[in-house]
């Protein structure tokens, strides 16, 4: 049994690393993109982008990118470039670096198909295997699946389908439960022994909180 195994083991490592073809799908208003050792160009549907070019969408600017297991949605004024996009056999490697903006992503899922879809801000990480999320370098929003959300020194927090987190300096990214606590904790103080009574309010949210204090 383990014979059989190291075998198909290496046969899965043998198989040849090739390149993927990322292609701009569709887009609107003004968007350029800059291959390295190049100058910026204006892009058109069907452009082939290489691994190491720079994507940018300007005000009022869209585009799509089709990764073949992939989609990226890039939204206005951002800036995103193709580090790596590898695939050997069933096994695919996709590495974005986000720099500005905010991108929707859709990461396919097929049987006998392993993805290691990461997206790099320059504060942020976030790592997918198949899901939907949206990402502005700073707040990670999964529309389905699970990702996996790490900060600079790799502190992670896995965030599901309908939930948000936030990254918050050099702290655990927050979740959606403890980002709504914060914004919504209310602190409350007595006043001195010599006050009996007196009402202390809080506000939180969209609403108060009275206390009487006694």
């Amino acid at each position: 049994m383990k014979w059989w195994l190291v075998f198909l083991t290496s046969i899965a490592l043998a198989a040849p690393l090739t390149a993927q073809e990322a292609v701009i799908s569709s887009y609107s208003g003004f968007v350029e993109v800059k291959a390295p050792g190049a100058s910026w160009t204006p892009v058109h549907t069907g452009l082939v982008i290489s691994a190491g070019t720079i994507i940018s969408t300007g005000f009022h600017s869209r585009a799509e990118l089709n990764l073949g297991t992939a989609t990226i949605s890039l939204q206005p004024l951002t800036r995103l470039s193709l580090q790596e996009l590898v695939r050997r056999g069933g096994f695919v490697r996709t590495n974005l670096a986000l720099r500005i903006g905010r991108i929707h992503a859709e990461v396919k899922t097929a049987k006998g198909l392993s993805q290691d879809f990461e997206v790099h801000s320059p504060i942020s990480t976030a790592a997918v295997r198949g899901t939907g999320f949206i990402f502005d370098t700073q707040t990670l929003t999964v529309l389905h699946g699970l990702v996996a959300f790490s900060n600079r020194l790799n502190l992670q927090t896995l965030v599901g389908a309908g939930e948000h987190s936030t990254l918050v300096g050099l702290r655990f990214p927050e979740s959606s439960r403890r980002s709504f606590e914060r914004e919504t904790r209310t602190e409350i103080r007595t006043s001195p022994e010599q006050h009996r009574f007196k009402q202390h309010t809080e506000n939180f949210g969209h609403g108060s909180l009275s206390v009487n204090f006694q």
